[in-house]
């Protein structure tokens, strides 16, 4: 090599050198303690908003939700950031096109007559997810036609009557994915009488309940109770798969139950300790 070749290496090498200093930074950078500038991983892939930062939740749109009870009048997509309770009616969805997040924090209600998460008048795209619902008559409830909603990894205790009650024959194109339901009719007391006592009480049509879990239907009062599972009423096209009802005993009850002999269909499903395990619809098969 010679002695001009060996000048322009150490010239590209010392160039490169510089650059790579500049890229890293000053040599002598601010002085105190090193902090982050940046949202952590945890609230990057969990989508959860920065406490404290105003606007709380601006990080990805969505709006928090801290304290209870409160009503959702405007579109748009919302996240609880704290466990909220209330003596009624803790969350009122009163709008279209919202989006629930629980966030794994639990909603709880101390009322035996209004449901703790409550659908207000005629929904379209109605999304609520993620977390646990205690209390109420029923943990989600609605008279209301609903369109275009889902229902998804919710856990329901303890609701008096109800875990997911949703009753309006106008309801349409419905969606519940593995929500589970437990100890529903807990609230109950020696005063009532003739209760009916159901997990999940879904009315429309186009309803598909898949993956959900069922479990111990309870009763505290005199009469006579009547408990149901799964209960679909609804004209067609609603569908049940892969879901569980059982009781911890022995119950003179109906496990799944649709409405009439076509209005649906059940399949993959498993019902324990109902007297009757299913009740109408079309049976599709893989049923025990």
């Amino acid at each position: 090599m010679s002695e001009l070749e060996r000048r322009a290496l150490l010239g590209v090498a010392g160039i490169g050198a510089l650059a790579a200093i500049a890229r890293a930074g000053p040599l002598n950078p601010p002085a105190g303690a090193v902090a982050p500038t940046g949202r952590t991983t945890d609230e990057i892939y969990n989508r959860i908003p920065a406490p404290g930062t105003p606007p709380i939740g601006a990080f990805d749109g969505r709006t928090a939700i801290s304290s209870g009870p409160i009503t959702i009048s405007n579109p748009g997509s919302y996240v609880l950031t704290a466990n909220l309770s209330a003596s009624g009616t803790v969350i009122t969805i009163a709008s279209d096109d919202v989006t629930l997040d629980l966030n794994g924090f639990t909603v709880t209600s101390s009322s035996i007559l209004l449901g703790a998460i409550t659908l207000s008048g005629i929904r379209d795209n109605i999304t609520i997810r993620n977390g646990n619902i205690v209390g109420g008559s029923a943990g989600i409830s609605g008279v209301s036609a609903l369109t275009n909603a889902l229902f998804e990894d919710v856990c329901v205790m303890n609701g008096r009557v109800g875990g997911i009650n949703l009753q309006s024959s106008n309801s349409r194109s419905c969606v519940a994915r593995r929500c589970r339901v437990n100890a529903i009719g807990s609230t109950t007391v020696a005063s009532d009488g003739n209760l009916s006592i159901t997990g999940m009480n879904l009315a429309g049509s186009c309803w598909t309940v898949e993956e959900c879990v069922v479990a111990r239907l309870i009763y505290n009062g005199g009469g006579t109770p009547s408990f149901s599972g799964i209960s679909l009423v609804g004209l067609n096209g609603n569908r049940v798969a892969r879901c569980t009802v059982s009781h911890d005993a022995a119950i003179v009850g109906r496990g799944i139950v649709i409405s009439n002999l076509i209005a649906g269909v059940y399949r993959d499903n498993t019902v324990i300790n109902f007297s009757i395990p299913y009740t109408n619809g079309i049976d599709g098969g893989g049923n025990v």
